[in-house]
């Protein structure tokens, strides 16, 4: 475009940062919180996503990087996890929400729903880029890629190539596509579910039991994961496991506490009535 060669992996990426801001400032409006606040922080999130993505996605494949560690800096090449954004961007989140003044459970739970449909618009950014996905079917979603421009071949998706009219095709499970659909039913989920919730944090931590879950579950039919180093273990899954029980278990916990000082109050009411 304009001589300049577009790489439609970034557009996907700005184009989720863009609905994601959207998203928070109407979430903001609808709640009384001041939206030109949430625009200042997605400027710096936007900073600190992709570097914290990038961080965690050398960290897990270092080997493909010994040979030439400028290419940790091409960034054009793809390579990015979201769970790397996702930390860092927490980390300067409770920076922000110091420095601004604000609960950091009205935040989060206003940033719930926007990181869903961000994601929604990221992972399409991994069909341009023809990565992200499983081994060989033939389902209803299956995708098609040219085997000679697929230029990250996982070894176990060489089972899926196919042969059609003389031309050799990678046909395979298209996680991204899967994690999309998962993504917009958990978007839609966390903007019901939030005028049910029943304390400040709740939103985001459904956000991540949801997440979490679909992408424990889907993980495991990718042939291109990262691996948590030698232990034969897909990194995202044990992540996503720990941060699923982890959140479950606090939700809980919270709920719990909460239900007994009510429980406790109104004992105490009943107590002062009767003297």
């Amino acid at each position: 475009m304009f001589g300049v060669e577009v790489y439609w992996y970034a557009v996907c990426v700005m184009s989720g940062y863009l609905a994601a801001l959207i998203t928070l400032r109407a979430i903001a409006r609808k709640t009384g919180q001041n939206p030109d606040l949430y625009s200042d922080y997605i400027i710096l999130t936007l900073v600190c996503g992709l570097i914290g993505a990038r961080i965690y996605y050398v960290i897990f494949s270092f080997d493909s990087f010994r040979g030439n560690l400028w290419s940790i800096f091409a960034l054009r090449d793809g390579g990015l996890g979201i769970y790397g954004g996702l930390i860092l961007t927490g980390l300067y989140t409770i920076r922000f929400v110091k420095k601004r003044g604000i609960k950091y459970g009205v935040l989060s739970d206003t940033a719930g729903p926007a990181i869903a449909i961000g994601q929604f618009f990221g992972r399409i950014g991994n069909f341009f880029n023809r990565e992200a996905f499983g081994g060989y079917t033939d389902n209803l979603l299956a995708v098609q890629f040219r085997a000679d421009q697929v230029f990250h071949m996982p070894p176990e998706a060489r089972d899926a190539i196919i042969e059609i009219n003389g031309i050799r095709y990678v046909q395979v499970h298209p996680f991204f596509l899967y994690e999309m659909l998962w993504n917009v039913m958990l978007f839609t989920f966390l903007l019901f579910f939030r005028k049910h919730k029943k304390f400040d944090g709740q939103i985001f931590m459904f956000y991540i039991i949801g997440y979490g879950t679909g992408r424990f579950w889907l993980e495991g039919i990718r042939t291109d994961q990262l691996m948590l180093f030698r232990t034969g273990l897909a990194v995202s899954q044990v992540l996503s496991g720990l941060l699923v029980v982890c959140t479950a278990a606090l939700m809980i916990y919270i709920l719990i506490r909460d239900k007994n000082k009510i429980l406790n109050n109104q004992a105490d009411a009943q107590e002062n009535e009767n003297k």
